[in-house]
């Protein structure tokens, strides 16, 4: 009995000592999805926290079940995540399923991602970015991505090295002058996966921001694709005050240690 106890107390302690990682957006009112068709122009913009996000967390957009284009596109799950590492650099991710209704095809359509206000880390800092799966079911990333015969998806990442934004709420896209790319990847077989490998970005502010984009294109077919792109510090640095937490809640064990034998 008194074992379970300390291993309880154990967990909780080490929980409590990493409470501090808020999970929260860098800055949840410019933390914006974007769904538009390059073609038409057809653009929705989902901003954190509005009334088309169908999450109430300050760090996640939920846009599930939305027909778009009149229902030629079914998005049948976007989901963005904007969290803050433990040195306040960001892990930005977007997953997705998304259909096209098309019995000949939909054309193209491109999904993005923004958030802005991360802070930035020591130089030579290393960042990763994948492309990989999505189970919207249980909402989990998976190894590998799915795509019908005869779509594709190409992928980008970048860092706003000064903070710059893709697009705003008013879904215009430009190229923000500091953009610095991460991360190209694309696929037309009906398995993906791919990764950037080690980035090293030199930021020009005090604060940075990421944004990623996704172009899916369904030229002749109907099908549907399940993707996920996340880009994040390579290995994440605990903050001083995680450490110091950590530091007395292992300080902690010790005297339970000594008080349960």
């Amino acid at each position: 009995m008194k074992g379970l106890v300390l291993r309880i107390t154990i967990l909780l302690l080490v929980s409590m000592a990493f409470a501090s990682v808020a999970a929260q957006a860098a800055d949840s009112t410019d933390f914006r999805l974007l769904v538009t068709d390059p073609t038409t122009g057809v653009t929705t913009v989902v901003t954190n926290g509005s009334a088309s996000d169908g999450n109430t967390a300050s760090n996640i957009i939920d846009f599930n079940g939305q027909a778009f284009e009149g229902g030629l596109y079914t998005l049948y799950a976007l989901h963005a995540t904007s969290i803050l590492n433990a040195d306040g650099t960001g892990a930005l991710t977007i997953s997705g399923q998304v259909g096209c209704n098309g019995s000949t095809g939909c054309g193209s359509l491109q999904i993005m991602i923004e958030d802005d206000g991360y802070a930035v880390p020591s130089a030579g800092t290393g960042f990763v970015a994948n492309l990989e799966g999505y189970n919207p079911v249980s909402k989990s990333i998976t190894s590998t991505g799915t795509l019908s015969t005869g779509a594709s998806i190409n992928v980008q990442t970048w860092f706003g090295t000064n903070n710059g934004e893709p697009f705003g709420s008013s879904g215009t896209v430009a190229t923000p002058a500091d953009a610095s790319s991460e991360f190209t990847a694309g696929s037309s077989t009906t398995g993906f996966s791919a990764n950037s490998g080690v980035v090293t970005p030199v930021f020009s502010g005090s604060s940075y921001s990421q944004f990623e984009q996704v172009n899916l294109n369904f030229p002749s077919v109907s099908g549907s694709v399940k993707f996920t792109v996340t880009s994040t510090e390579s290995v994440p640095v605990p903050e001083p005050t995680s450490l110091l937490l950590l530091g007395s809640a292992l300080l902690g064990v010790g005297v339970l240690r000594k008080k349960v034998s």
